[in-house]
């Protein structure tokens, strides 16, 4: 593997991971509005 494959790698891993991050709070935030308006549901549309 050179050098420009393992910083291309670096970049997805990292790419990867904060795309992970941002769904993820994206979910828990869309959770946490559907207990304000008190239907109880959880619709996951982003």
């Amino acid at each position: 593997m050179t050098e420009i494959d393992a910083y291309q790698e670096y970049i997805r891993c990292k790419h990867n991971a904060f795309c992970k991050a941002v769904i993820r709070y994206a979910a828990i935030g869309k959770s946490y509005g559907c207990g304000r308006n008190g239907n109880g549901k959880f619709p996951l549309i982003i």
